[in-house]
């Protein structure tokens, strides 16, 4: 038996079949950037005989698909202590840094997210916001039901998400802390939730509201528009969500029907309604990095 063989044996083992297994996880994470707060679970032939190293298996699963040599990552050190490190170096050859702003991915435990979290993330600079780096938080569980309000590219109306595993004294302040899109876009920080089998995704164009009393009591109260930190959503903020768009004006190529966006949508072009500005925004440059960032589409 090669040492090769013996080595991967006790760091633990990767995908079974790692092509069509990389594919299915880079189809969930399209869909999760394409559609913020909508959960994607991992089909199980994904996850078979994957050994994850202290880590969820859909976390293991995004960090199989999306690392490798020319992808620097941080682990928080909670992470870091599992055998994670030598794991995924073996499986990626993915770059570890020591300091959370020069990475492309970032990824830690719900529970160790802080307000400060943010600040210590690479946002990206005005000629080169494809260069802001990518949290990856390792939940407790999702649901369809929470706190958090989403609102903008690829969502309808409204969607809301749960996140479990945050410490209650930070939740709250955690996600009022984000960096706000109408401030702050293009620049930011895209964020891939991860739990159990499941993933989601709050991309940098995402209006995230949060329902502080909700998060308090747990008691489910409704939050009316309780939003970003207390701000309501309002016209001023460029969107390109489906509400948006007059109902029998032709959608220009990169987003389809349900309001959602192509995850590799290419630069559109063509007419539209009252010669706005639209965004289309595939989420990863390719399996190999963190957000893409969304791009201003020219006036028809």
């Amino acid at each position: 038996m090669s040492a090769v063989t013996l080595e991967a044996r006790e760091l633990g083992r990767g995908f079974a079949q790692a092509v069509p297994a990389a594919q299915q996880t880079f189809r969930a994470v399209l869909e999760a950037m394409s559609r913020p707060g909508r959960i994607q679970t991992l089909p199980a032939e994904v996850l078979q005989g994957v050994e994850p190293p202290g880590l969820s298996p859909a976390l293991t699963a995004l960090m199989l698909t999306l690392l490798d040599a020319e992808v620097s990552l941080w682990l928080h050190p909670q992470l870091a202590t599992r055998g994670a490190p030598a794991y995924l170096r073996f499986h990626t050859g993915v770059r570890l840094v020591e300091q959370a702003e020069d990475a492309d991915l970032v990824v830690l435990p719900a529970a160790a997210a802080r307000p400060a979290t943010w600040l210590t993330i690479n946002p990206g600079t005005d000629t080169r916001p494809e260069s802001a780096g990518t949290l990856i938080l390792d939940a407790q569980a999702l649901s369809v039901v929470g706190p958090l309000r989403l609102r903008g590219p690829g969502i309808e109306h409204e969607h809301q998400l749960g996140v479990a595993g945050l410490t209650p004294v930070n939740e709250a302040p955690f996600w009022q802390a984000r960096p706000r899109p109408e401030t702050n876009f293009p620049l930011g920080v895209d964020l891939m939730l991860c739990a159990g089998t499941q993933i989601a995704a709050v991309p940098r164009s995402t209006h995230l509201g949060v329902c502080a009393a909700e998060i308090q009591s747990r008691a489910g109260e409704s939050c009316g528009a309780n939003l970003d930190a207390g701000e309501a959503l309002d016209g001023h903020q460029q969107r390109a969500d489906n509400d948006e768009w007059p109902r029998k004006s032709p959608r220009p190529e990169g987003l389809d029907p349900e309001g959602g966006r192509s995850g590799v949508a290419p630069l559109v072009r063509g007419p539209t309604p009252d010669g706005a500005l639209r965004l289309a925004s595939p989420p990863f440059r390719d399996q190999r990095g963190p957000g893409f960032p969304p791009r201003r589409l020219p006036e028809a």
